[in-house]
């Protein structure tokens, strides 16, 4: 029978592999599909919620963050089988609060069985900065690298190691030991001699879950949310199903997402007796639990999670991106008289697959679901089903996969082996071209043969390939249903393109696009069009963008002149997610602006409404032409979005006035809004009732030149009506960050009246050139972050506002302050909160006294530079034990010398010296030689200084020496008893020091032979 059985699945595969080469697809969508709701009420189990590893978690939290070892970079491995749990035990290490707080920077980065140095740096490199890494060379990388960690703690976390090759681990180590002291590094494998080699740490030994908490994690799944009914006879199945999980929490979440949908007895029976128990872990390591869950999936799912092995491992997967795709593929259609949309069913399959674990790790924001991973086991198992099919190889792979019909191709930049080996591909579907480190583009003629040669593409991502233009053969991709161009610097699209009739979505995000064609309202089927208005690029749409009926993803609508671009295009459009609609000066009246129809636009979560600055006059009307006067308050009425509206930009706005429906209404306009933007409204004077929306979460002001206060009607509104019930009620309970920036004319904020806490949320306050702000509330209780810039009138901070909460302190260049906080006239003294653990203070030239900081026992760094009037370093500064980065210095040009350093010895924890000098200062403060601990010091602004001294060599632990702004400076220490007593030093860098830069030059100056021995010299950001 077994036999029997094979051979009948064999066939099954074959008609599968059939019905794919031709695009042949179900029509069937299960009743229970076409019912459900979309993804906002359907609940997930919360990921957060791990069970059983707390005491693992505190014990390796606790190893990492130990000052016992001043080592560099020690590494911490975590070994234990597949499934068991290392990466879940990692993340939630990674993500704890007290080890984020005490490494500066965070890294992950999934390595898996390539272990590639250089792309693990790239990597790194990228998650440091945040943007794409563009150094193609190793040792660029490396230096890049360096320069964002020198001075900075960093946990790297490696996850899912395999390669034990000790000279590559060696040169990545090595290349890693760039940091602070106390760097950590912890890597997950399944493989003892992977530990073993990289271990500075014992190898810590995950152990499997025992049954009962097995048992809890299966429970949970099995019958909560709608799952089977819990009868003792069912529980009594459940607890021997869960002895087959062996201990590891995946299979057991797998299971028991699995017997959530499969609730009647019979099918738990058949879970439990099912021969595949018999089967051993196969020799991709798929987990019997992972197969027995999949061969369950009904089979629209089957092809959707297959599909998804065309993804990098342990990458990432964006919702709407794969939904597309999907929908391209032909993977999503909806069933005769359905009412769901395609992406509907889209987020209904995903929501399917995360309930059974097929996907994991789903980041969400304040609009739903974002991305998602799926475990390394789950994605063997996506690959072993889906070979020969789905390939994700470099360009030399080609040649034994050429039936394949979705390819992810890497390419380093070879143009010619890209044509050679496409060129074996027969039934391709889908394409994802993915450029790594080179720097040639693709040209016209590469393309011209991809779309001639690959005919029946449904899917063709080519996202940051360098591609300037496309040519008009494009037109041969008939079947062409997804085109993903973003991230090129494209400027103009081929008109051949409107022939793509089948096309459903096209992707311009970031193209430097300067038109569009004209002819778009002929791509019939489009629903995604995706493209970017930046300052200088695209000025118009194409006409009739009304008629695209399908379309429900636009990310930028340009009202124009002629009667086929104006805003009423949008009216019968059923849009979501982002809208952005600029140039609204061409809207004539509040009745065109209606026409546009956002208060039935449901599903849009993003609306930004923008207006050309230079329109502005005398008035809050203008000219459009020779003939109409428009009004924009009266268009800015016609707006209004539906209630459901989350995030609300408006630039620009010219009005008086701020609609009604903002006015007096707000907590019922947009009861869901939680983000709002307002900027550059030039005429406004009063915000709305801003206090009253139950939702917000972030709002910025920014440019509102007229604004001079904001008091009642900020927090309540001034509807006689409402007042009353308002006092009695939390104003801003969402809010989490607040921003005023460059309100010229903002002179006084009131605190909030009321028996009720205001602001019980707000983490973060951003105050920015105010120049006339004097007044503002004091009443912060949760806010954690403060950031105080070029406030002129600022004396003191409000009594009260530096609580015990408060772990960031931030104040830059406020001319006319005098002190951080208002002396206590009965004490004499001033007080500042003890749990900083930032403290910058620079540029304000007022300032004369600073609080006493022995009491600040948690601060790591602090920044008191460029405050003229101080004549000494802040009382208690030698008591602050934790302290691991200072900058001093530029104090008043009337002192001879600098302040006395000698204290500074005691700070065990200090590594990083930034000193500031002034031009009095004729030599360096001697009490820094016996600063022994330092490992980084830059010497800034000492103009007087000529030559640095001799004893500068007793600083033994140095490892970078930094030399920036000081304008005399021509001769370090001599050879024998100078630079060369740096037995550590790996980085020199000068800055803006015009003679000593002539005398480092490389070979020929005369300093060069006292720092050729260095490592890495950096001269005005130049490598030499």
């Amino acid at each position: 029978m077994a036999h029997k059985i094979k051979n009948v699945n064999k066939v099954f595969d074959e008609i599968k592999r059939d019905m794919d080469s031709l695009n042949l697809v179900s029509l069937f969508v299960p009743t229970y599909l076409q019912n459900r709701k979309t993804m906002e009420t359907f609940s997930f189990v919360d990921e957060s919620e791990v069970v059983g590893r707390d005491d693992d978690k505190s014990k390796i939290a606790s190893i990492i963050t130990s000052s016992d070892n001043q080592d560099i970079l020690m590494a911490l491995p975590i070994v234990g089988m597949g499934g068991i749990g290392k990466t879940t035990l990692a993340k939630l290490v990674y993500n704890d609060g007290f080890v984020a707080k005490y490494f500066d920077k965070r890294i992950w980065v999934h390595v898996s069985k390539d272990f590639d140095v250089k792309k693990i740096l790239i990597e790194i490199t990228e998650s440091v900065t945040k943007r794409t890494c563009q150094f193609s060379s190793i040792d660029v990388i490396q230096q890049s690298l360096k320069d964002e960690l020198s001075e900075k703690r960093f946990l790297l976390v490696l996850d899912d190691m395999w390669n034990d090759d000790s000279e590559q681990w060696d040169m990545l180590k090595t290349s890693l030991k760039i940091g602070a002291r106390n760097s950590k590094v912890i890597a997950t494998t399944r493989i003892i001699e992977v530990a073993s080699m990289i271990g500075t740490f014992d190898t810590y030994h995950l152990q499997s879950l025992s049954e009962d908490k097995c048992w809890s994690i299966l429970k949970n799944k099995a019958f909560g949310n709608g799952g089977a009914e819990q009868t003792p006879n069912m529980v009594a199945i459940g607890k021997e199903i869960v002895k087959k999980c062996g201990g590891l929490p995946l299979a057991a979440k797998a299971l028991g997402g699995l017997m959530h949908i499969k609730k009647d007895e019979q099918h738990w029976l058949s879970i439990k007796d099912n021969e595949i128990w018999d089967l051993p872990m196969d020799k991709n390591g798929v987990l019997p639990a992972l197969k027995l869950s999949y061969d369950h999936l009904p089979s629209h799912l089957k092809q959707c999670f297959l599909y998804c092995s065309i993804f990098p491992k342990g990458a990432f997967i964006f919702r709407n991106d794969l939904i597309r795709q999907w929908m391209a593929l032909g993977f999503l259609q909806p069933s005769t008289g359905s009412r769901l949309l395609m992406e509907d069913i889209g987020n209904i399959y995903i929501n399917q697959l995360l309930w059974n674990s097929f996907f994991q790790d789903a980041e969400y924001d304040d609009f739903g679901l974002i991305k998602f991973k799926i475990h390394d086991l789950v994605f063997d198992l996506a690959c072993s089903l889906s070979r020969p099919d789905n390939i994700n190889v470099g360009a030399e792979g080609l040649k034994s996969n050429s039936n394949a019909f979705h390819l992810r191709l890497y390419s380093d930049g070879d143009i010619k082996k890209i044509q050679d080996y496409l060129s074996e591909v027969r039934n391709l579907r889908s394409l994802h071209l993915k450029f790594t480190g080179a720097n040639t583009p693709i040209g016209r003629n590469v393309l011209d043969f991809l779309f001639k040669k690959l005919k029946c593409l449904r899917v063709l991502e080519l996202s940051n390939c360098r591609i300037k233009d496309l040519p008009s053969s494009i037109k041969k991709l008939k079947h062409l249903r997804h085109l993903d161009l973003s991230f090129n610097p494209i400027e103009a699209l081929p008109a051949s393109i409107t022939s793509l009739y089948n096309l459903q979505t096209l992707d311009l995000g970031n193209c430097p696009l300067k038109e569009l064609p004209e002819d778009m309202r002929k791509l019939v089927k489009l629903r995604q069009l995706n493209v970017y208005r930046e300052d200088g690029s695209l000025s118009q749409m194409p006409i009739d963008m009304g008629r695209l009926i399908y379309l429900n993803g636009l990310s930028t609508f340009i009202v124009g002149h002629k009667r086929e671009q104006c805003i009423k295009e949008l009216q019968r459009l059923d849009l979501r997610g982002n809208l952005g609609i600029y140039n609204l000066e061409n809207v004539r009246s509040r009745t065109e602006a209606e026409e546009a129809n956002l208060m039935g636009k449901e599903k849009l979560d993003m609306l930004h409404l923008s207006w050309r600055s230079n329109v502005l006059g005398g008035d809050n009307s203008f000219m459009l032409g020779n003939e109409t006067v428009v009004d924009e308050d009266d268009v800015l009425e016609g707006l209004r979005p539906h209630p459901n509206l989350k995030q609300l930009i408006i630039k620009n706005f010219g009005g008086d006035n701020l609609p009604q429906w903002m006015m007096r209404v707000c907590e019922l306009s947009l009861p869901k809004l939680v983000k709002f933007f307002l900027h550059d409204c030039e005429r406004l004077e009063h915000v709305p009732p801003l206090g009253q929306l139950p939702s917000l979460k972030i709002l910025h002001l920014k440019r509102l030149k007229r604004m001079k206060s904001l008091g009642s009607e900020f927090y309540h509104g001034d509807d006689s009506n409402g007042t009353q019930v308002s006092l009695t009620t939390t104003t801003f309970p969402s809010l989490e960050e607040l921003s005023f920036e460059q309100l010229p004319n903002f002179e006084e904020w009131m605190e909030p009246q009321g028996s009720f806490p205001s602001f019980p949320r707000l983490g973060r306050m951003f105050l920015k050139d105010c120049p006339k702000l004097v007044t503002m509330p004091s009443r912060f209780p949760s806010f954690s972050k403060l950031y105080i810039f070029e406030m002129p009138k600022l004396k003191f901070l409000p009594k009260g506002l530096l609580h015990n909460n408060v772990k960031e302190l931030n104040i830059v260049k406020c001319p006319d302050l005098e002190a951080i906080i208002m002396p206590n006239e009965e004490e004499g003294v001033q007080v500042i909160s003890s749990s900083l653990d930032l403290l910058l203070v620079r540029n304000c030239p007022s300032l004369t006294s600073f609080p006493d900081v022995r009491g600040l026992h948690s601060i790591r760094r602090f920044i008191f530079i460029r405050n003229e009037k101080i004549t000494g370093l802040p009382e208690g500064l030698h008591t602050l034990h934790t302290l691991e980065l200072l900058w001093i210095g530029g104090y008043s040009s009337e002192l001879e010398s600098f302040p006395n350093l000698e204290h500074l010895q005691h700070l065990s924890s200090l590594r990083h010296l930034h000193i500031v000098g002034w031009s009095k200062l004729s030599s360096l403060p001697e009490q820094l030689q016996n600063l022994t601990q330092l490992e980084f010091l830059a010497i800034h602004e000492f103009h007087s200084v000529a030559a640095l001294p001799e004893w500068l060599g007793n600083l033994s632990s140095l490892r970078t020496l930094g030399l920036v702004d000081c304008n005399n400076l021509m001769y370090l220490p001599e050879e024998e008893e100078g630079l060369r007593c740096f037995i550590k030093l790996e980085k020199l860098n000068i800055l803006n020091c015009p003679l000593l830069e002539e005398r480092c030059s490389r070979g020929r100056g005369e300093e060069w032979p006292k720092i050729k021995h260095i490592k890495n010299i950096q001269i005005d950001d130049q490598y030499v």
